[in-house]
């Protein structure tokens, strides 16, 4: 088993009921290896097998499909007393293609058993595939799709996704290198052409139509939580070495102490996209990374040592407070001291003042002890 399939199935055995949405010729947890999963996919497994045949696919890890989901939610395509059963759904290379991501979230709350099922995903980074052009999307556009019940891709979708797919050396992904030999892959009037397809379409057409960087996909997850959308939180996100990024998603959706607190966390996950496209930016430009990033994943773990120094510097305050508590504290001691040194004085010079009288009579004792004497014979 690949090191990205032994990471998204940690914690899983072959005796837990799996769900996984679109394998097609690469799962995640095989029928043949014994795992226990429904397969979920676009076409039946002869109809995927015509479709890959003659092609650079081993069709013979196409596995029988249980379920062929062409159209609607998903729960509907599933059949119901599977509802709430799954120890884990997973998804590669999915949630793009979705029209309605915020419909697929919810859609997983209901077939996973809500005690301990996990959303396992494989994304795409848009900075190192063919949508390197395209922005990453946003909560808002996630929203507007969902309110509108989207089951198509929107024509700006479609247009976008032929008019900015690029290749760099030949390759349609590619690893956190530079990149060197950039191309657009169709010409405009392609991409119009498919836009006008989309505005007559009544089936779906595929299309990527959403693209995600780590930090812009954590961000939207957080903020369908915050808003009461759905109950994910991120346990888990592992950047890969080329293309894509791993996630496990659990329920209980990210809580805070109070609202600035979430906020603060809204700002990091922006700040730590700026950096993921500058990382980008750095790349194309043949730029190394600057030396607070020079780490395998360079945006990613600039912002953990950005976190890192403001912590640091919050350390440093806090000790720098209790300094100066302590230095106050020993000014108020000292003060204390001092006062009772100036209270004692005027006892000093009155002990002073008796001194001559204690001689003198220490002189007379000896005068004393005489007398003493001779009254003892009389």
């Amino acid at each position: 088993m690949s090191h990205r399939n032994t990471r998204l199935l940690a914690g899983l055995g072959r005796d837990d009921e799996l769900i996984e949405i679109g394998p097609s010729f690469n799962p995640v947890a095989p029928k043949a290896e014994g795992w226990r999963v429904t397969i979920v996919d676009h076409a039946s497994q002869q109809d995927l097998v015509t479709k890959y045949a003659g092609g650079a696919v081993d069709t013979a890890r196409i596995e029988p499909v249980d379920v062929v989901w062409t159209g609607g939610s998903l729960p509907e395509a599933v059949p119901e007393e599977l509802h709430g059963r799954f120890a884990a759904l997973i998804a590669c290379h999915v949630i793009e293609h979705l029209p309605d991501f915020l419909g697929f979230l919810r859609s997983a709350e209901t077939l996973l058993d809500p005690g301990r099922g996990a959303l396992l995903l494989a994304v795409p980074d848009k900075r190192f595939c063919f949508d390197f052009f395209r922005p990453p999307s946003t909560t808002g556009q996630f929203l507007a799709a969902h309110r509108a019940g989207r089951r198509l891709h929107t024509p700006a979708a479609m247009f976008d996704h032929v008019a900015y797919s690029a290749t760099d050396a030949g390759q349609a992904g590619w690893s956190a290198r530079q990149l060197t030999g950039l191309r657009l892959e169709h010409r405009l009037d392609q991409a119009m052409a498919e836009m006008e397809g989309a505005e007559a379409a009544k089936d779906y057409t595929d299309c990527h139509g959403w693209q995600f960087t780590p930090a812009s996909f954590e961000l939207a997850v957080l903020e369908f939580g915050a808003l009461g959308l759905t109950d994910w939180r991120v346990e888990w996100l592992e950047p890969q070495p080329a293309v894509e990024f791993l996630v496990r998603l659990v329920r209980g959706r990210e809580s805070f102490a109070n609202a600035g607190a979430r906020e603060a966390r809204r700002l990091e996950l922006l700040k730590r996209l700026v950096l993921e496209l500058r990382d980008q930016a750095d790349r194309l430009l043949g730029h190394e990374p600057p030396p607070w990033a020079e780490a395998r994943f360079g945006a990613l773990e600039a912002a953990l040592r950005q976190a890192q120094d403001s912590q640091a510097t919050r350390i440093a305050a806090e000790i720098e407070a209790a300094r100066q508590v302590q230095d106050s504290q020993a000014a108020r001691i000292a003060a204390e001291i001092e006062a009772t040194r100036a209270a004692l004085a005027p006892m000093r010079g009155a002990l002073e003042e008796l001194r001559p009288v204690g001689a003198a009579m220490a002189a007379m004792l000896p005068v004393r002890r005489a007398i003493a004497r001779l009254r003892g014979r009389g």
